[in-house]
């Protein structure tokens, strides 16, 4: 999807209250264990980690139909409440920002109930994880926050979800 420029350009700190700290803790211990945790300690103190990848759009192919009770679609306002009682690391004021960016958010369903979610930005991108700003080589995207609920990890939903941004990036232009 391209490779992205990056200006260290750092982020004011986001406003960690000692609630928040606690309620984030517990839902990782709950959704991920006590390893999940130990990562996110360690992210918030300094240790950082990413996996970047390019993916050449007109070479990709699509690996699965999609199968029954499985359904995607561009995140609007009218499935906004799902994708926030889906992920808990983007709130409403954060996901108009990203509208407003002319970033896509990709939303998932299994059964009717909210299950995946993925973002893209053609565009500049602010990347709090490492406290800086990037933007997408031209030509390319930046695709982040990928996110498979718990209750539907192991159905593929992050290999279905990437075929459906393939298809709309190239309906957009990209190849």
């Amino acid at each position: 999807m391209g490779a992205l420029q990056s200006a260290v350009m750092p982020l004011r700190d986001s406003p960690w209250t000692l609630r928040a700290i606690v309620e984030r803790a517990a839902e990782t211990l709950r959704h991920g264990g006590v390893k999940a945790l130990w990562f996110r300690v360690l992210g918030e103190l300094g240790y950082r980690r990413a996996v970047l990848f390019e993916l050449d759009l007109a070479r990709y192919r699509r690996r699965d139909a999609i199968p029954a009770g499985v359904r995607f679609e561009v995140l609007s306002a009218s499935s906004l409440e799902d994708f926030l009682g889906l992920v808990s690391n983007c709130d409403e004021r954060e996901a108009r920002r990203r509208f407003e960016a002319d970033q896509v958010c990709v939303l998932g369903y299994v059964g009717g109930r909210p299950a995946y979610s993925s973002w893209f930005a053609p565009g500049p991108v602010r990347i709090d994880y490492f406290a800086l700003h990037a933007s997408a080589s031209a030509g390319a995207v930046y695709t982040y926050d990928v996110y498979v609920d718990p209750a539907f990890r192991g159905l593929g939903l992050s290999n279905l979800g990437m075929d459906f941004r393939v298809k709309l990036l190239r309906e957009r232009g990209f190849s």
